[in-house]
């Protein structure tokens, strides 16, 4: 196929998908490049996190979708992997790599509690809001440290259900508030309840005691960083995730009280977004 053909082919799988998740279907045209443009500069930002030499090592993005975050790693790796468990997903990356001529990508349909990759075969995995969406947590972060090398990189990113704010439906509620009446808002919302089913209610202290458990070692924690900058130290910029706290947050360091709210913070795992790097 030409570029044309691959394109008018992608268009086809994408109102496929959206059809599968009854969103209406041709509402933006397909903009291939412009889609690589915005995961090319996640990319550069994570991989600066990373603290790695990549030019020599494999890379595993998780949960990647129709392929842009892995063809925009592969600019950066030796080769990239992306497993995906949705079907039209899969096709749309293996049609993404014909488009760009990405040689150095490699595609895979199974799930993220079975990756069909030999034992100790990656350097670096990434996994960017997938873990609350996996079946089974603590399997995923099994498999996780079976393909990573020894002394391997994992990045990890996805929100806190530890935290008054859900990100998928836009909700402020409780933490870890239970699912029926997470339900029950959805519907008096107007909102279809269903994909609740695939949330799971992941924390900093859930997520942190599955990595100890596997034998990863935390070697950065991006969350606590940024909450440590802002409230001990008193300076620095809060994320977009914290921005709806922007005054309560200034209120804290003129009232010199951040250093006990940090540590509250710390120790209870209430804050909204899990982000850290860890070594098998």
């Amino acid at each position: 196929m030409d570029k044309k053909q691959l394109l008018t082919e992608y268009e086809r799988l994408r109102n496929e998908l959206l059809s599968k998740q009854n969103i209406s279907t041709g509402k933006e045209p397909v903009n291939l490049e412009k889609e690589l443009e915005i995961a090319q500069k996640q990319v550069e930002t994570i991989v600066n996190k990373l603290g790695i030499t990549p030019t020599h090592l494999t890379v595993l993005d998780i949960g990647s979708g129709t392929g842009h975050k892995a063809i925009a790693l592969a600019h950066h790796f030796k080769h990239a992997y992306g497993i995906e468990t949705e079907k039209t997903e899969h096709e749309m990356a293996l049609v993404k790599k014909k488009y760009f001529d990405q040689e150095n990508t490699t595609f895979l349909n199974c799930p993220n509690e079975k990756i069909e990759l030999p034992d100790a075969s990656i350097d670096a995995a990434l996994s960017m809001t997938v873990l609350e969406h996996v079946n089974n947590v603590k399997q995923s972060i099994e498999e996780i440290k079976r393909v990573l090398k020894t002394n391997g990189t994992f990045y990890l990113a996805c929100p806190s259900y530890n935290w008054i704010y859900e990100t998928h439906y836009h909700y402020y509620m409780l933490p870890l508030l239970p699912k029926f009446l997470f339900k029950i808002i959805a519907k008096l919302k107007g909102d279809d309840p269903k994909f609740i089913n695939h949330i799971n209610y992941v924390t900093p202290r859930r997520v942190r005691k599955l990595l100890l458990k596997n034998g990863f070692r935390i070697e950065r924690d991006f969350s606590l960083e940024t909450l440590h900058a802002l409230l001990v130290k008193r300076k620095g910029t809060a994320p977009a995730h914290y921005r709806a706290l922007a005054i309560p947050l200034r209120i804290l360091q003129i009232t010199r009280i951040g250093t006990l709210t940090y540590y509250f913070m710390k120790a209870t795992g209430f804050y909204p977004a899990i982000e850290l790097i860890a070594k098998k």
